[in-house]
């Protein structure tokens, strides 16, 4: 056995181990870096998707409050709309109440006179 030629052999060994070591160092720290640029990417991706959703929310609240403006402020007309009628029924009521009672009277006297002018006998 020849120690000379084991010793180099032994060398080579390490030195090709330490070349694939190196190797392998690489690879793992260019995967680690397209890793990093990839959750870079999906981090930037969720942010400006997130910002958009806020935005749009933020539309979509604006215009329901708009229609509830809306429909409060016509709520509110027709209300005022509503006691209007009202107040005019009322009236027309209190006019139909005081023609009654006058054709009430009218009645009771041409009734107390005997209706066609005849007195009515008791």
């Amino acid at each position: 056995m020849d120690i000379e030629r084991t010793m180099q052999f032994i060398v080579e060994q390490m030195a090709a181990l330490t070349a694939r070591e190196e190797r392998w160092r690489e690879e793992a720290e260019e995967r680690r870096r397209r890793t990093e640029d990839r959750q870079s990417e999906l981090a930037a991706e969720f942010t400006e998707r997130l910002l958009q959703s806020d935005e749009r929310h933020e539309r979509d609240i604006a215009a329901v409050r708009d229609e509830l403006r809306r429909a409060i402020r016509f709520s509110v007309e027709e209300h005022k709309r509503e006691r209007i009628r009202r107040h005019e029924l009322e009236e027309h009521m209190k006019q139909l109440a005081t023609g009654q009672e006058e054709l009430r009277k009218s009645m009771q006297k041409w009734l107390e006179r005997g209706g066609n002018g005849h007195q009515l006998s008791s």
